[in-house]
């Protein structure tokens, strides 16, 4: 399951403990360690831009996992029921595709903004884009994916009901043969499509995805706290420090 913003950027990000009376100091606000805290928790709101829009698809798939909730819709007397759940499929979609391509957006701009002097952070990163991201055809897929939603059209989503003596499953799935016929893909990933049969499960592409976004946030956000370890510890320090001397004073 994919961490939120706060465990992102652990301890106390900036914006959390922003309106804190310790932070009236001007010489604690203006800390090397303060301005640390606020990058990682930038990450994590980065980081949560991607995984939000993937929590509430998450959702959405799951509360169909309930027959009370998903019979219904898939009634053959129910085909307005039925259309209005697959446009909320494609709609979570849209919004997951959109954010994945924002989320890389923002989190370039970040490293070259904040980071473009430290040599062996910004040779890490890029050299961990490469290895998780740049050669994945999963990644491959969903981008371009995003490009025939954005400029195209959305390729019809179709749900998949499964049921059995003790198990009961709805899945969202794409067609293949409609993905290879009107998708602008490379060989590589045209074989990965094929590769999967008949249909895809784009839910669990969708959420295999955002799993390793996930761990390369969370690898992204480690990294900066170990690069200003001494410095948030002394911010940490002085503000509690602070905190104390103002509850000694008001008697608090």
């Amino acid at each position: 399951m994919a961490m939120d913003s706060a465990s992102i950027a652990g301890g106390d990000p900036a914006p959390a403990d922003a309106g804190s009376p310790a932070l009236e100091d001007p010489a604690i606000r203006n800390s090397a360690g303060f301005r640390a805290n606020a990058l990682i928790d930038m990450i994590g709101r980065i980081h949560f831009i991607l995984q939000g829009n993937v929590a509430d698809y998450r959702s959405f798939v799951s509360s169909l996992q309930d027959p009370a909730v998903s019979l219904p819709l898939l009634s053959v007397d129910n085909a307005v029921g039925h259309d209005r759940m697959l446009s909320e499929a494609e709609r979570l979609l849209h919004n997951v595709l959109t954010a994945m391509s924002t989320r890389v957006d923002q989190q370039r701009r970040f490293m070259n903004k904040y980071f473009a002097d430290d040599s062996t952070l910004t040779v890490s990163y890029s050299d961990r884009v490469k290895a998780v991201f740049a050669a994945d055809l999963l990644a491959e897929f969903l981008k371009r994916l995003r490009n025939q939603l954005t400029h195209y059209k959305f390729p019809v989503a179709q749900s998949r009901l499964t049921m059995g003596a003790e198990s009961y499953s709805v899945r969202m799935v794409l067609p293949t043969s409609a993905l290879l016929a009107n998708g602008e893909w490379s060989s590589d990933v045209r074989e990965w499509i094929a590769s999967h049969g008949t249909e895809l499960d784009i839910f669990d592409a969708a959420d295999e995805y955002a799993i390793r976004a996930d761990q390369f946030d969370l690898w992204l956000a480690s990294q900066i706290r170990a690069k200003y370890a001494k410095d948030i510890l002394t911010y940490e320090q002085a503000r509690d420090e602070a905190v104390r001397r103002r509850r000694i004073a008001f008697g608090v």
